[in-house]
């Protein structure tokens, strides 16, 4: 088999497995990232954590059984990456998948 053939081929079975989807998201791999309990803590105060659900509008703060608050999450990025103005996600499935523009 010649090399542009076996190039071909494996292309079309990364293509078939879904391995041809990662590299479209690589713009939110990219950009900086938000670190949510720190979100807390320089929102709230001291004591606060971060806690999420499934989704990307699921995060809140939690302080023991006193305090619950949800988190700005574009101040967040420009609290923690100076140079970003606000907040975006790549999949509103995943909690975890905000990042700073």
């Amino acid at each position: 088999m010649r090399l542009k053939t076996k190039a071909a081929t494996l292309a079309g079975a990364l293509l078939a497995m879904g391995g041809g989807t990662l590299a479209l998201s690589a713009p939110a791999m990219a950009a900086p990232g938000v670190n949510m309990n720190l979100a807390c803590q320089q929102q709230q105060g001291s004591g606060w954590e971060a806690r999420s659900g499934n989704n990307v509008y699921s995060w809140y703060c939690i302080q023991g059984f006193n305090g619950f608050s949800g988190v700005d999450v574009s101040r967040a990025c420009r609290d923690q990456n100076p140079g970003t103005s606000r907040a975006e996600y790549s999949d509103y499935n995943n909690a975890y998948s905000w990042y700073c523009v």
